[in-house]
């Protein structure tokens, strides 16, 4: 299954999807499953991902311009080189964290990102095990 720009998708699985350097707009994922995608280098902007998850999937370098990812999970991708900053968090008290469970966050930048948005008693639970 391939994905567009200014399309909503709701409850739908993507398996070994290879969005490497595409460009994706104004889309919507509800209650989506991510399983060993590619999105490495993309650009997404204006999207927003609410309740999906991410699994064995490369989000490395992706740009998430004023996107929304909320109550989204990652376990097991690759997620390094992200400015987590660019997101549009003004909404995102009212849904659950992000949770990265067993990923590779580095060079990822959380500057000015509440820690309770990412999940951070998660990560601090991980890395102090």
């Amino acid at each position: 299954m391939n994905i567009g720009s200014n399309t909503d998708y709701t409850s739908k699985v993507f398996s070994g999807l290879d969005a490497k350097k595409s460009a994706l707009q104004r889309s919507v994922f509800d209650d989506c499953r991510f399983l060993d995608c590619d999105f490495s280098c993309a650009r997404i902007a204006n999207c927003r991902f609410r309740d999906c998850e991410f699994e064995n999937s490369n989000f490395s370098l992706v740009n998430c311009d004023k996107s929304k990812i909320i109550g989204a999970s990652f376990r097991h991708c690759k997620v390094t080189g992200i400015d987590w900053t660019t997101l549009d968090w003004s909404s995102y008290r009212l849904g659950s964290p992000v949770l990265f469970e067993w990923c590779d966050i580095s060079f990822s930048s959380f500057n000015a990102v509440a820690p309770s948005d990412i999940g951070a008693a998660t990560l601090d639970e991980k890395f102090n095990d």
